[in-house]
């Protein structure tokens, strides 16, 4: 039996932080696509792009690490809202990634950037991005994943930080 896709992006997920290259790149198909958003540019291509980029521009800086914010699937697509650690001194790049899962590969990824933290920036705090009014994001604000009220999505779909089960 083959790992759900949710599985198959956490096991990514964990793997890239533990700068393990052979575990992580085992997780992806070899006609891999990664893309940009929102311009759908294509970043890498093919399991050897992957592994070369992992290698020399990740891998290779000790401190990096992934926090995950907020997670969740529908079918072949499982959402990461991530905050990359250590890329750049002082600094967070926030980015929402989509994992396409077939046959128990990751074959596309896209990256939705947000504009970088620097340390030292205020953030926006829960209560502020809580209020209740009608007026859309503004280009480069970045609100808290939230559990969906809707009365229709059922306990599986709520967002979650944790391992999928």
């Amino acid at each position: 039996m083959r790992d759900s896709p949710e599985a198959v992006a956490w096991r990514r997920f964990e793997t890239n932080n533990a700068h393990d290259i052979d575990a992580s790149t085992t997780c992806v198909a070899p006609g891999i696509e990664m893309h940009g958003v929102p311009d759908g540019a294509l970043l890498l291509r093919e399991y050897d792009q992957v592994r070369k980029f992992s290698a020399e521009k990740r891998f290779n800086i000790p401190g990096l690490r992934t926090e995950l914010l907020g997670t969740f699937a529908l079918g072949d697509f499982v959402v990461h809202h991530e905050k990359l650690i250590g890329l750049e001194p002082g600094t967070a790049h926030v980015a929402i990634a989509i994992h396409e899962v077939k046959d128990g590969l990751i074959r596309r990824l896209w990256f939705i950037p947000a504009p970088v933290v620097h340390k030292g920036d205020k953030a926006r705090s829960p209560a502020q991005s809580d209020r209740r009014d009608s007026r859309a994001p503004r280009a480069g604000e970045v609100r808290p994943l939230r559990e969906s009220r809707t009365p229709s999505c059922s306990s599986s779909q709520r967002l979650r930080s944790s391992p999928p089960p």
